[in-house]
Parts: structure tokens; C-alpha cells; sequence
């Protein structure tokens, strides 16, 4: 019998850290949006006409054109985005876990410091960013 050792996955999931912002992603929300459009009204110019065709836009073509940017760091350079459902975090994912095991990072006090107050800068925030753990469907 062939025994496996270290971490064995069946579900597609993987864990994180970030140092960052919680941001709430329900429906209803316009959290997301109403920061994107007071950090980069230019980026969302440009979703906007994406999302316009023959003269009509479309706000689930919008929406997706949000994400889209927000994945590919075109929105808040610099920032990385993870989100789950109705929770999303802007930040700087720090470490992550993968199915395949951990992806080693080591970083001091005063470098996570450091990226937190960068984070801070750029999305500008006056709250301190915070660490946040968890895990999302992949």
C-alpha cells in the first residue's frame, strides 16, 4: 500500500495571507466601485466604454469588466485581489497554499510593516491595513 505524506488535497482550495483591506462584496455593495472610481476614474472610464456596445451599456458587462481588471492588477497597481462570495481583500498576498503545498515566504516585522503602510498609501486608506488568513474555492 502506498502512503502519502504531507498535505492531500480532493477539493479545489488554497490558503492565504494578505495584508490589506476587507472589502464587501454583496450585491448591494458599492464599496468596490466607488473606490475605484476615486483611485482611478481613467481605468473606469475605459471599463465603462468596454462595457457599451451600440450605444448601450451593459452593467453585468461592466461588472465583469471590474473584475477583469481587478484580477489582472490593471485597476490598483500594485494590489493584489482575492475574493470568495461576498468577501474580498485589496492588498498584498503575502504567502499562499496551493494544493501542491505551501509556497515558502519569509518576511520581518518591519518588512509587513512596511507593506501595509505601502498598501495603505496606494489605496488611500487612513485605518492601518490588517493581516488576514483564510481559504478560498479555487
Amino acid at each position: 500500500m502506498k502512503h502519502r505524506k504531507g498535505f492531500v488535497s480532493n477539493s479545489s482550495s488554497s490558503s492565504f495571507v494578505v495584508i490589506g483591506y476587507k472589502v464587501d462584496m454583496s450585491r448591494d455593495s458599492t464599496d468596490l466601485e466607488d473606490l475605484a472610481q476615486k483611485l482611478a476614474p481613467e481605468v473606469m472610464a475605459e471599463l465603462k466604454e468596454l462595457a457599451t456596445k451600440d450605444g448601450e451599456f451593459d452593467e453585468d458587462s461592466f461588472e465583469d469588466e471590474i473584475y477583469g481588471a481587478l484580477y489582472s492588477g490593471k485597476l490598483f497597481k500594485g494590489v493584489d485581489f482575492i475574493s470568495d462570495d461576498s468577501i474580498g481583500y485589496l492588498g498584498k498576498e503575502i504567502c499562499k497554499v496551493e494544493d501542491w503545498g505551501l509556497e515558502y515566504s519569509e518576511k520581518s516585522i518591519k518588512e509587513l510593516m512596511e507593506i501595509g503602510e505601502g498598501i495603505q498609501g496606494v489605496l488611500q486608506r487612513t485605518d492601518s491595513a490588517s493581516l488576514y488568513m483564510g481559504q478560498r474555492a479555487c
